[in-house]
């Protein structure tokens, strides 16, 4: 659920929270032994933010905050080996990060748009821990700061076209590293 307000002074203000079940599975090497494990818990994530646009004829720039919190739930699994499998427990994990940033966005026509962003996130928190009988893993942590850059592109929904994209990728750097991309597709009711 996403509710959001666009003034026409450009301040803009939204806030979300969605919920859903998150799967993994992890394939590798643990102590030199061939492992894997699958994972399935719930999350439950929400974020709130405020902004400010500035608009030139077909160039404008956003300059935004937001905070996020995130909580995934714990979870019990098998870990396979070649020695055999052992349950592992995985405990829950809250995490809350904080994000200011600007983008410069194109309009290529009423519908179509490309855009740039740069972002600084900092994470106040996020350290996950496992048990595996009376054993404990270290807790590894995002804690810190992480800078982002953005490249997309997107069309939006019309009276006449009422399908919209977003395409997306963002590359990561400092506690939080890598690369992500994604894909929205929309429909105007």
């Amino acid at each position: 659920v996403l509710l959001r307000r666009d003034n026409t002074d450009g301040l803009h203000y939204e806030a979300m929270v969605r919920a859903g079940r998150l799967h993994g599975d992890f394939a590798g090497i643990m102590e030199g032994y061939h492992s894997s494990y699958n994972s399935n818990a719930p999350y439950l994530a929400a974020h709130a933010g405020i902004g400010k646009l500035f608009k030139q004829k077909d160039n404008s720039v956003d300059v935004y905050g937001k905070f996020f919190w995130t909580h995934l739930g714990s979870d019990t699994t098998a870990i396979h080996t070649n020695l055999g499998s052992g349950d592992y427990h995985l405990d829950s994990v809250n995490s809350y990060r904080t994000r200011l940033g600007l983008r410069w966005t194109r309009h290529l026509g009423a519908q179509n748009t490309i855009y740039a962003g740069l972002g600084w996130d900092y994470e106040f928190d996020g350290e996950a821990r496992a048990q595996y009988r009376e054993f404990s893993t270290p807790a590894p942590s995002v804690q810190g700061s992480s800078g982002m850059l953005e490249l997309g592109w997107q069309s939006k929904a019309t009276k006449e076209n009422p399908w919209g994209a977003d395409l997306r990728v963002t590359g990561w750097t400092g506690a939080q590293r890598g690369v992500t991309y994604g894909v929205t597709i929309s429909r105007r009711l």
